[in-house]
């Protein structure tokens, strides 16, 4: 039996993609876009690639906003956040934190409680 993987479209590049390749975003209730590494907020939640020129593109073209369907922003120090997620994501070769499973267990970097 094939087991299903969930698949998620980024936001940049628009390439339909396993979704625990993928970083997922949500939307306070504030406006404001944050990385939510856990996945465990509630509401919408929008994702990306790891690599600087998605977050550039979906951002460059409104895409945070119309994923959100409201008005929605990096908050303050969050890009930098965000690209400091994708080095260590490439370093790895998986997601932060994760030893290769995909799971979403152990992630050290920028962990949410």
């Amino acid at each position: 039996m094939t087991v299903r993987r969930p698949l998620r479209t980024c936001l940049g590049c628009r390439k339909v993609q396993d979704k625990a390749g993928l970083i997922r975003l949500c939307r306070t209730a504030e406006g404001w876009v944050e990385p939510d590494l856990l996945g465990r907020r509630g509401g919408r939640g929008a994702y990306l690639c790891p690599d600087e020129r998605c977050l550039r593109e979906a951002e460059k073209k409104g895409r945070l906003a119309r994923a959100f369907r409201a008005s929605a922003s990096l908050r303050p120090g969050t890009r930098e956040r965000l690209l400091a997620l994708f080095a260590a994501q490439r370093e790895e070769g998986s997601r932060p934190g994760d030893p290769g499973g995909g799971d979403g267990g152990g992630r050290s970097i920028g962990r949410e409680r």
